[in-house]
């Protein structure tokens, strides 16, 4: 997809901004909620603290988790927690609602009745008090719907966010199909961040009219090297000074494609037959850590595949700076939206490999910042990094372009700009 057609793409999803206007009083609902400012996920934080910088007031509601300490938190940031159970049994907070992306947690379901009322009781006490004049849920299930319920007869706008793992669940089971499309209706916008999503929800009762694209971003900050920082790494992951890096960053899952990665190792070499060296460094820990580790071995590849498992977000930064290009061969089933770390990587400079579903083709342009490819194809995949790998001149014209790109369209002030746009729009009479 040409810049010029994302552009387009992002311009129909999304109306215009209304010049000026007062700012606004956005209340956040999400239990991705990050336990202190070096936590993972961040996105929430970046988002609300993006909000902040655009002269608008937040507050950040959330479910109580038994591994959030408040004393760590955000300072710059207002967060609100409510319980729902006793405290060893609160474990819906903090992103685990959902498991895996493929079910529905056994506990999640026990506790759920618990959770919609809990919560469906702290949004209406946070609205009549905080009186916002937007309530911004992120996953439509369950935070959007309860949300829906806490705002019945209050008059509020209701704006729901829908990152993946609650598509995929409305899918899946009946019920929350019809719970989530109830939810889309209560709303006045319904935002995905991939028009693979977008397709998801329409087939699981989402309505269409109801649905925009908008990006899940990154803030513009980067992290400079320290002095010796990239050696050390390097020596850690048993990397030598002249190999090139080609990162992939994400959960161990099917839909983040990382089996074709590994599969495209041994075409990859042929294709550079020895004119430069490089090594593969998957990170991230999930179900299929082991059997990816396995299936380098058997493909005679152990070599040229280093999976570190787990990073700490704090440390992810230097894995963008050692690397020279990013993969991220997403699939299209279960649908799944722009990965952040595809916008992370531009952040940093990277020229991206990528397939082209899941939101890819929205921030990478053929050609211009990266390569896209089919999914599922690792001589494809093999192919485009072996571009970026043989022309390092043009792999760093490429990163430029990623940079570029990332400030236009992925990063929050101009996602956060969208939000704006969607709720002045709605607002009108």
């Amino acid at each position: 997809m040409s810049p010029d057609v994302q552009d387009r793409v992002l311009a129909d999803a999304v109306p215009p901004s209304l010049e000026g206007g007062p700012s606004l009083r956005v209340l956040i609902h999400t239990h991705a909620v990050s336990r202190h400012a070096d936590d993972y996920p961040q996105y929430i934080n970046q988002l609300a603290l993006a909000y902040q910088e655009a002269g608008h007031r937040v507050e950040v509601l959330a479910a109580s988790h038994r591994g959030i300490d408040p004393s760590r938190l955000d300072p710059r940031l207002v967060f609100r927690f409510y319980r729902y159970a006793p405290r060893r049994w609160e474990c819906l907070g903090y992103g685990r609602s959902m498991e895996l992306d493929l079910r529905v947690g056994r506990t999640a379901l026990a506790l759920a009745p618990l959770l919609l009322a809990s919560g469906a009781l702290a949004v209406r006490r946070a609205v009549l008090r905080f009186r916002p004049d937007l309530v911004h849920a992120h996953f439509i299930l369950p935070n959007g719907l309860v949300a829906a319920l806490g705002t019945l007869g209050l008059g509020v706008p209701l704006l729901v966010s829908m990152p993946g793992n609650d598509v995929t669940a409305m899918g899946q089971h009946a019920s929350l199909g019809r719970l989530g499309a109830w939810t889309a209706r209560r709303a006045m916008a319904v935002t995905t961040n991939s028009d693979d999503l977008l397709q998801a929800a329409v087939r699981a009762g989402v309505p269409r009219e109801r649905l925009r694209i908008v990006l899940y971003g990154s803030d513009v900050t980067t992290r400079a090297s320290g002095p010796g920082e990239l050696e050390a790494l390097r020596a850690r992951l048993g990397l030598d000074p002249d190999e090139r890096v080609v990162l992939a960053v994400g959960r161990m899952v099917p839909k983040k494609g990382f089996s074709t990665l590994v599969e495209a190792l041994p075409c990859l070499d042929r294709l550079l037959a020895g004119r430069v060296r490089y090594r593969a460094v998957l990170v991230g820990d999930g179900p299929l850590l082991e059997p990816l580790r396995e299936r380098s071995r058997a493909l005679g590849v152990a070599g040229r595949a280093v999976f570190p498992g787990r990073v700490d977000y704090r440390e992810l930064p230097g894995y963008y700076l050692l690397a020279h290009a990013l993969a991220m061969p997403a699939v299209r089933e279960p649908a799944d939206g722009l990965n952040v770390v595809v916008t992370e990587a531009m952040k940093y400079g990277l020229p991206i490999a990528a397939t082209a579903v899941g939101g890819n083709e929205l921030v990478v342009a053929e050609g211009v910042n990266g390569h896209l490819c089919p999914e599922r194809d690792p001589a494809a995949l093999a192919g485009a990094l072996a571009r970026l790998l043989l022309d390092p001149e043009r792999a760093r014209a490429m990163g430029r372009a990623s940079r570029r790109i990332f400030r236009r369209r992925a990063s929050w002030p101009r996602i956060v700009d969208q939000y704006v746009a969607i709720a002045r729009a709605g607002a009108r009479p």
